[in-house]
């Protein structure tokens, strides 16, 4: 692990910060609902592809506990949400609840991401795979050229001609087509954790790497020499000296999920899965203090609310045809300790949850079908001025990760509706429960 000399100057302690999407929701744009864009690093004067189209969202299934599980009214009510039959068909096809949990989490957080970006109903969105099975909006198109809703209508047309002009904004000024030109996104999924990331420019995925994880079929592998059997065939010369220098087995394991996690993270942004040439990519995790500061933009001064936490900084190098290491300055990676660290300074314990972000060029999806490539709108990058403003756009910091609840994945015009349903369950949870104790007194 990590080990890195503290200083007296400590940092504010940070906090998970729980955002509503119904507040992110309530702002008004030019007159149309949608979300503020926040500022954040790179962008000045409002100019950067930057824009609150980057989107980062965890959700804790542990502390979601509906009644009567997948046969409950809570679940199937969530379920009924995803119009695709396919998708709710692969939900339910688990056999674990939490591996159902999970399952309908992440589609759910599609979703609502797609719907928010692009300003569009819920129910409107459909979720396509690539060949390597990487999600997109796949009716993107179809949807953009939908007439835009006003601030009052909640969600339903409104054909009153007395609406005025002045409150209704075109296509071109709308979230997710001229500051979101790439918008696309990443799911994951492992231990507590469900997350999405999403940016509006740079291609992007995303991994969780959970504590207790590693396995070998129904075994656990909890040595490095296990490890570097099973993964012998996936792992760089390079990442398995990384890995041998860790103080203690510990932050050994530690560090392969740091780096395994890397590589899930580079192959799901490409779409390229498990067929990704693991063995060819090296990753090297930053022990320079200074550049982490520098992603974290470590100012004292920032407000916390906004700050991206603290995060390591990867680099990955590439095997040439004759073996050779070449670095790769087109892609950034940054790994999260989850729940966050107080400051950059402190050792993750055996319990954290490690999420990795990539970001890479349009030049890196392997679709073989193209459908998703066709949703790209900026996909050129040749020229040097384009590739400069790539540049900053990839290392630029990101926004910290919000903790959703569950209620905040429903559309807004049926939150009541799912509020309603879920207090009835437990109500009635309640009585089973008293009805139980008593006839077994």
């Amino acid at each position: 692990m990590i080990v890195l000399k503290k200083t007296k100057k400590r940092r504010k302690k940070k906090r998970i910060v729980f955002r509503d999407l119904e507040f992110l929701m309530s702002g008004e744009r030019r007159g149309v609902a949608g979300a503020q864009p926040r500022r954040s690093d790179g962008e000045t004067n409002g100019t950067s592809s930057a824009s609150s189209n980057t989107f980062r969202w965890i959700v804790d299934i542990e502390q979601w506990h509906p009644i009567e599980e997948h046969d409950g009214r809570e679940f199937q009510f969530l379920l009924n949400l995803i119009q695709q039959d396919e998708e709710r068909e692969q939900v339910l096809k688990y056999y674990h609840f939490a591996d159902k949990k999970r399952a309908l989490m992440s589609r759910l957080m599609t979703r609502a991401a797609c719907a928010k970006a692009r300003e569009c109903k819920f129910e409107e969105v459909i979720i396509g795979r690539t060949k390597g099975r990487k999600p997109f909006f796949q009716n993107v198109h179809e949807v953009v050229d939908q007439p835009l809703l006003s601030p009052s209508t909640n969600g339903v047309s409104n054909n009153d001609s007395s609406i005025s002009n002045d409150n209704m904004s075109t296509n071109e000024d709308r979230i997710g087509i001229a500051n979101a030109p790439n918008f696309n996104f990443n799911v994951s999924h492992e231990g507590k954790y469900v997350v999405l990331v999403s940016e509006p420019y740079a291609i992007c995925g995303v991994d969780v790497a959970a504590p207790d994880q590693l396995r070998l079929g129904n075994r656990s592998i909890s040595t490095i020499d296990e490890i570097f059997e099973t993964f012998d065939t996936s792992l760089h010369p390079s990442e398995k000296e990384q890995i041998l220098k860790q103080n203690g087995l510990s932050s050994q394991l530690s560090r392969f999920r740091q780096i395994w996690s890397l590589k899930e993270a580079w192959s799901k942004c490409m779409g390229t899965g498990l067929g990704a040439k693991f063995a060819s990519a090296a990753f090297t995790i930053s022990q320079d203090i200074e550049a982490i500061k520098v992603y974290n933009d470590n100012d004292d001064d920032k407000d916390e609310e906004n700050d991206a936490g603290c995060a390591w900084v990867a680099t990955i190098s590439v095997d040439d045809v004759n073996g050779d290491s070449q670095p790769d300055e087109n892609w950034s990676f940054s790994l999260h300790p989850f729940p966050p660290l107080e400051d950059i300074y402190d050792v993750p314990d055996d319990k954290t949850h490690w999420i990795t972000v990539a970001r890479g060029p349009t030049n890196c999806v392997v679709d073989a079908h193209g459908e998703f490539w066709k949703t790209l709108k900026a996909k050129n990058i040749e020229s040097k001025e384009k590739k400069d403003t790539w540049k900053r756009d990839i290392w630029r910091r990101a926004p910290a990760f919000e903790m959703l609840q569950v209620e905040d994945l429903v559309p807004e015009a049926l939150r009541y509706r799912f509020r309603c349903l879920v207090k009835e369950e437990e109500n009635c949870g309640k009585v089973l429960v008293s009805i139980a104790s008593t006839s077994m007194k």
